[in-house]
């Protein structure tokens, strides 16, 4: 048999001081300590005694420390399972904290072992659930079955690992006998490891005690300047690319009236523009949703190939301000607002790219809509050769066709007109872009 490590022998002392270890481990460990002098030189080595008889006491103490030794092993178990489920979901980065975890409960329940054991069946875990996943409930791409989960492994298996050092240090600190420099300098380390991981995990999902202080500071702001509003908080969220909290706020009396407050972690903030700024946007945003929806099916139609794609919008280029029309909570007539505002995006891929071409097009998009009795203000259409998305290849824009400039009569004239006046408008920017980049 394999001699067992002085570690192991020093693991049994308190079980053989308490009289809860077998007489086999108990001669083993005399027999150990009468040829380690190492062993015998700390001060939790004492010379070998007949053990006595185990008293109830220490049975039933053995018995909580095998229960405890196999609970912490199903919790580890089942933070295992829950770091793989929230893989692709919006707690992700709780693995941060959560797995170097699994790993330190994993090498109190293995001990030695759990340097090999604890990383190589997070790896076999995960790949398991993420290919079963991908495979049978996603259905996603079969290379990405088999390699996505041995990268999702491979990270949660170097966390796990991370974790298992985590709690030898942990052990050695506050479970082993030592020097007492040593330990301490064990302790702080492993302090200092779990300190790093927290603020890593506040950095990327925020903290319980800043977004209560973000929701008490918008809760003040609303009593002082919205009293009579019937505001109510929505959702406190998190950015992690700013550190700072969001505080969705909705009203149940006004459907524009929605608007975002914003804090730091110290619920230092507010409001960033005007409330009717907000309520005004608000509306645009509404009235957009409507109209597009209505010139989607119109649309379809010219959307035959894989590159192709249209959409009508009443938010465009030509706006500098806030539109008047833009009255919030109010009932909007989108297809009647379109004969002024609206403005339809097409690319659509034609063999011919010429004004001919280009006339039918514009044409086509009137009849449509003009049946529906859906209105436009404008056009902007491109016509592209026949490809595949991200290949190279030719087009014709027309920018800025308007509604009343397509009649059949001398639409092919105009449509050359517009197709002429587009390549001037981007040869002139492309020119003022060269100088600015020159200068």
């Amino acid at each position: 048999m394999k001699p067992l490590d002085c570690d192991v022998y020093m693991d049994l002392m308190p079980l053989v001081r308490d009289g809860a270890a077998s007489e086999a481990s108990r001669q083993a460990l005399q027999s150990h300590l009468a040829g380690c002098a190492r062993c015998r030189a700390r001060p939790a080595a004492r010379p070998a005694a007949p053990a006595a008889p185990a008293t109830a006491a220490a049975q039933t103490l053995a018995r909580l420390r095998r229960r405890a030794r196999g609970a912490l092993g199903a919790l580890t178990l089942l933070g295992a399972v829950l770091g793989v489920l929230l893989t692709d979901g919006s707690g992700l980065f709780y693995n941060v904290l959560l797995l170097p975890l699994v790993g330190a409960a994993a090498y109190f329940v293995l001990r030695r072992r759990a340097w090999l054991l604890a990383p190589a069946g997070m790896f076999v875990l995960t790949y398991v659930c993420l290919a079963v996943r991908y495979a049978v409930i996603d259905g996603v791409n079969p290379a990405y079955v088999l390699t996505g989960p041995a990268i999702w492994g491979f990270w949660y298996a170097l966390f796990c690992l991370g974790g298992v050092g985590l709690g030898r240090l942990l052990h050695y600190a506050f479970g082993q006998p030592g020097r007492r420099l040593r330990r301490a300098a064990a302790a702080a380390l492993a302090l200092a490891v779990l300190a790093g991981l927290v603020l890593t995990l506040n950095g990327l999902v925020g903290n319980p005690f800043s977004r209560m202080a973000a929701r008490a500071a918008a809760r003040q702001l609303i009593a002082e300047q919205w009293p009579d509003l019937e505001l109510e908080i929505a959702d406190v969220g998190y950015n992690f690319k700013t550190g700072g909290y969001s505080v969705r706020v909705e009203s149940g009396a006004s459907i524009d009236t929605r608007f975002t407050l914003e804090y730091d972690s110290f619920g230092r903030g507010g409001l960033y523009g005007t409330l009717d700024d907000w309520r005004r946007q608000n509306a645009i945003a509404r009235a957009e949703r409507q109209y597009r929806a209505q010139c989607e099916e119109l649309l379809a139609p010219f959307e035959t190939a894989e590159a192709d794609f249209a959409y009508g919008t009443l938010w465009n280029e030509w706006y500098t301000d806030t539109p008047a029309w833009a009255q919030p909570d109010a009932v909007f007539d989108t297809a009647a607002l379109g004969r002024t505002e609206g403005q339809l995006i097409v690319y659509v891929t034609d063999e011919r790219m010429d004004a001919e071409a280009a006339a039918q097009r514009l044409l086509q998009l009137r009849q449509a809509f003009d049946a529906a009795g859906v209105g436009f203000a404008r056009v902007d259409l491109v016509l592209m050769e026949p490809h595949t998305v991200g290949d190279r290849y030719d087009q014709v824009s027309l920018r800025g066709v308007l509604y009343e400039d397509i009649t059949e009569e001398g639409l092919t004239e105009r449509a050359a007109q517009y197709i002429a006046d587009t390549a001037a408008y981007y040869a002139a920017e492309d020119e003022k872009m060269a100088q600015a980049g020159a200068e």
